[in-house]
């Protein structure tokens, strides 16, 4: 992929796409979701969501959040927000430990404790045994 010509083209598209007439529109209902648009809008919503490939993250010790700018063409009556976008190198998630892997841990965390307790008491008895 090469980045530099993606980003010379989005910023030619930017002078080719208006902002002016891009209206975009969200609508959910209890079954579906529609997503309503003008020409312009499309090409616009587009574009906006091309350009978070390049978008600095707002922290980049913290989060993978991108400041992403829909505001100006998602109209106001519109039933779904973008509250925040998340830029990720994969969506696959890492893989976590079971729960039943944490039991099993714990008990032989617990198993051990015990066992080193009750060695320790059989060799304090055994001595006491030879000193007595």
């Amino acid at each position: 992929m090469d980045k530099q010509r993606i980003n010379i083209l989005l910023a030619e598209l930017e002078d080719l796409v208006p902002i002016e007439g891009a209206e975009v529109q969200f609508l959910n209902g209890p079954e579906e979701a529609l997503f309503k648009a003008t020409e312009a809008g499309y090409l616009r919503f587009g574009l906006e969501f091309m350009k978070g490939a390049f978008l600095p993250k707002q922290n980049e010790k913290v989060s993978d959040f991108i400041p992403m700018n829909l505001e100006s063409i998602v109209t106001n009556d519109s039933t779904v927000a973008f509250d925040c976008f998340l830029r990720v190198d994969s969506l696959q998630e890492p893989d976590k430990p079971s729960p039943s892997s944490k039991v099993i841990g714990w008990a032989l965390a617990i198993t051990g404790s015990l066992l080193v307790v009750m060695i320790l008491i059989g060799v304090f008895t055994t001595i006491g045994w030879l000193f007595k």
